[in-house]
C-alpha cells in the first residue's frame, strides 16, 4: 500500500482514506478479496492448504481458514467440501442427460 499510496502523491493515510471513500472498502479488505479469489482457484484442485495458502499470499494456513470464515462463514476445507459435492451432483445429472437426438 505504501507503493500505491507514493505513486499517488499521497500518504498512506490519506491514501487509505480515499480509497475508502471511493469504493466503500479499505485497501487492505480489497487486498484479502483478491487473495481469497485466488485461493478459491486453487482450492478447486488438490493442493493442500498450506500450499493453497502460501501461493494465495495468506502465509499459513490458519491465516487462510480465518479469512475464509471471516469472508464467507465457512472455513476453505468446508468449501473444498461443497465444491466437491456440486461437482458429483454435476456428474450424476449429465449421467441421466438423454442422448442427444440423431
Amino acid at each position: 500500500m505504501a507503493a500505491l499510496a507514493e505513486r499517488c502523491g499521497m500518504s498512506r493515510r490519506g491514501f487509505a482514506r480515499a480509497y475508502r471513500d471511493i469504493t466503500g472498502s479499505t485497501p487492505g479488505r480489497a487486498v484479502e478479496a483478491l487473495r481469497l479469489a485466488q485461493a478459491q482457484l486453487y482450492l478447486a484442485g488438490d493442493a493442500t492448504l498450506a500450499w493453497v495458502a502460501w501461493h494465495s499470499g495468506f502465509g499459513t494456513a490458519d491465516n487462510l481458514r480465518r479469512a475464509f470464515v471471516r469472508h464467507y462463514g465457512i472455513t476453505a476445507d468446508a468449501w473444498r467440501e461443497v465444491l466437491e459435492r456440486q461437482r458429483r451432483a454435476a456428474r450424476l445429472l449429465s449421467d441421466r442427460r438423454p442422448p442427444p437426438p440423431g
